[in-house]
């Protein structure tokens, strides 16, 4: 899989029979690549830390390399991050920080610190 430096973090919102529930997913930020997901009843701070926790199983950590995550700026996903992955920077992804709106797709960018790395192509 190679060294992952950035993992985004983000969450599906659906109904199964009429109560919500959240898949909250895990992806290598610069591969696009799925790294962990999980169904629960709650996007909380304890639920963020279990899938970060699954990170850790399959050695995707900070001691493994990350350094930064990529979220829409849920404080659950942020005060889970400080938990489960201490010193690892958080950084809002540009499409929940745009004022505007969401950038199309194909001209959605990662931002990595001051670092705008444009989506592989392809």
């Amino acid at each position: 899989m190679g060294k992952i430096k950035v993992v985004a973090l983000d969450e599906i919102t659906h109904r199964v029979g009429g109560k919500r529930r959240y898949t909250l997913a895990a992806q290598d930020a610069k591969r696009g690549e799925w790294l962990a997901m999980r169904v629960s009843q709650s996007r909380d701070e304890e639920a963020w830390v279990a899938l970060l926790d699954e990170l850790w199983e399959i050695e995707i950590s900070p001691d493994s390399g990350v350094e930064w995550v990529v979220c829409d700026g849920d404080l659950a996903i942020e005060g889970a991050v400080e938990i489960a992955y201490p010193g690892v920077r958080i950084q809002r992804c540009i499409s929940h920080g745009d004022p505007v709106g969401m950038a199309p797709p194909q001209e959605r960018s990662i931002v990595v610190g001051e670092e705008i790395s444009p989506p592989e192509r392809g």
